[in-house]
């Protein structure tokens, strides 16, 4: 008997699921509060741009889902991180960048990648946000910088 595990095998297989579906859940909710009432959310930003992020992010993550439970790869499940990351840095971009209320979000990619991704994965996805949000500061006017 092999005991030893392959990249296919999961660490936490109903973590794995609780992701995929929660994230669609998540995602359609937010698309459904966006078409009810956009003015309730305009903490992120323009409603149409996030509208449009959410529909993006819920046809890839929902095609990665299938793909990765149709040929049990693992590869989907890694692609549908990063897609998440760009979702995550965009909806902190559109509702203001450093000055967003909503940089907290940026912590859910990160937490979700170190539960199932290996090591290398995890790592890149830490070091791409912290390079996209220091970009964010970089990049940010000086007229919107305070002296405090």
């Amino acid at each position: 008997m092999n005991t030893i595990a392959s990249k296919t095998d999961w660490k936490l297989k109903q973590f794995y699921y609780v992701t995929q579906v929660s994230g669609l859940v998540v995602v359609f909710l937010i698309a459904l509060a966006l078409l009810s009432v956009p003015a309730g959310l305009t903490f992120l930003g323009d409603p149409q741009i996030i509208f449009f992020a959410c529909v993006i992010i819920f046809c890839l993550h929902g095609s990665l889902f299938y793909l990765q439970e149709r040929f049990q790869k693992k590869i989907y499940y890694t692609i549908s991180r990063y897609a998440w990351l760009t979702f995550f840095l965009s909806i902190v971009y559109a509702s203001g960048g450093i000055h967003s209320q909503i940089i907290f979000l940026l912590m859910f990619p990160l937490l979700a990648s170190v539960v199932d991704l290996d090591d290398r994965a995890t790592k890149m996805v830490g070091i791409l946000s912290t390079l996209v949000f220091v970009s964010f500061i970089f990049f940010d006017t000086l007229g919107g910088l305070t002296s405090a």
